[in-house]
């Protein structure tokens, strides 16, 4: 019966195809199976380009059955077409550059080679390749946020169609230090950078947490745009292999990331970045790393204890003025303080000989230590002539007062005596 076997309701889309669909067919009259175009946008471009069409709205064309391979069909009986299936082109090329392309692996993935963050499957059993960038740009689908690393076009895009994958993304952290980091390597000025993120492509594979790329590992920031290729720290006597002292007047140590250390100086502010990526701050008078607890008050030192210190940062140990009131004024006169009560002053570690601490962890005093002196004397006039001088480490004090002391250095009425070795008494010569 042909066409004369019933009424022609649409007919097949595809160029040189008289195909049509026809109802109130006559007995024994089968329509070939027709599918609609797609309402997907990518899909529905990638059907509009296999058939040359150039319409806007296409939404009620159809393309028959005799258009696709066997495999594009769910079964036998091609009623239903897979969801990634699309027309066979009309003239196929004999090589498709983006198959011979380096990045495109296997036949069921292809990354895509423009400067796209978006991802999307080769379409399987076809051999129409598209390059999502090119054809589609932002119709593949919604942007929401792009990556702010400098030269970076990469955006995340919501409502993606099947077949397309996003680059991980990664937000700013809370973090005052690390979102301070980010911002630095990123050359970003502006003060709340919180719903800023940087995608996958700028960090190192172990700074992921497992090889999917979903998740960073704590302390990992960006890679750097321009790595120095010198570390002046390396060549200073200071650097060690495991910790860092840091060279400026701060009170903070952190510990070394690796062996290779470099810095990126800004005024006060002074950042310090490894080579592998692991950072750390610091700021001559830092506030923003840790809140500012109390300082030392040995003269000229500018260090701080600081509270709420991010990760990878550890305070000096500080030591409050004894309570001796013979320690306590042999403290105060060292550091020049004048004040009554000096309770709650402190003496960061810097200021006491290895020798004064119980252990190597620097975290408790010796009972008799006291600061090491500003000026020491260089000679020790008693130690030359005083005639009552022990051998076993004790010198008789040859005033009327029962102390005794070690080497000592006279003021007037009030005598404080000072030993090279920096340990100290001290006698009054009208003592109550």
């Amino acid at each position: 019966y042909g066409i004369v076997g019933g009424r022609k309701r649409y007919s097949c889309k595809y160029p040189g195809c008289n195909n049509g669909y026809y109802t109130q067919t006559s007995e024994g009259f089968v329509n070939k199976h027709f599918f609609r175009f797609r309402k997907n946008p990518p899909y529905h471009q990638l059907w509009k380009d296999a058939c040359n069409i150039t319409d806007t709205n296409v939404k009620n064309f159809c393309i028959c059955e005799d258009h696709f391979k066997e495999s594009d069909f769910v079964n036998e009986r091609k009623e239903r077409l897979n969801i990634n299936a699309v027309p066979l082109p009309i003239n196929p090329s004999k090589e498709d550059s983006l198959l011979s392309d380096k990045q495109v692996t296997a036949d069921e993935c292809l990354r895509d080679p423009s400067g796209s963050s978006v991802q999307r499957y080769c379409l399987l059993n076809s051999t129409v390749f598209h390059s999502q960038k090119e054809k589609y740009g932002i119709d593949a689908g919604r942007k929401k946020y792009s990556c702010k690393y400098p030269g970076c076009n990469n955006w995340y895009y919501s409502k993606l169609p099947e077949g397309f994958v996003n680059k991980h993304f990664f937000r700013f952290p809370k973090n005052p230090f690390y979102h301070q980091l980010w911002k630095d390597i990123c050359n970003i000025t502006d003060t709340n950078a919180t719903n800023f993120n940087i995608c996958e492509d700028h960090f190192k594979d172990s700074d992921f947490v497992n090889e999917k790329k979903e998740r960073l590992n704590i302390k990992v920031v960006p890679l750097l745009i321009n790595p120095p290729k010198e570390d002046p720290l390396l060549l200073d006597n200071e650097v060690t292999v495991e910790c860092l002292t840091d060279p400026s007047g701060s009170s903070l140590q952190r510990n070394c990331f690796s062996n290779s250390t470099y810095f990126d100086s800004q005024n006060k502010k002074v950042t310090y970045y490894s080579q592998d990526h692991d950072y750390c701050l610091r700021l001559n008078n830092l506030i923003v790393v840790g809140r500012k607890k109390y300082s030392c008050k040995y003269p000229g030192c500018n260090n701080w204890y600081y509270t709420k210190l991010p990760e990878g940062f550890v305070n000096k140990h500080f030591f409050r003025f004894p309570r001796n009131s013979l320690y306590h004024q042999l403290w105060k006169d060292i550091c020049n303080i004048t004040v009554a009560n000096a309770k709650n002053f402190f003496v960061c570690e810097d200021h006491f000989k290895d020798s004064d601490f119980v252990n190597e962890r620097k975290e408790r005093l010796n009972i008799n230590a006291v600061p090491l002196l500003i000026n020491p004397p260089e000679e020790d006039p008693l130690l030359l002539l005083d005639s009552e001088i022990t051998v076993n480490g004790c010198l008789t004090d040859p005033s009327s007062s029962s102390l005794q002391r070690n080497c000592f250095h006279s003021q007037n009425e009030k005598v404080t005596y000072f030993s090279q070795d920096h340990d100290y008494c001290l006698r009054l010569n009208n003592l109550c």
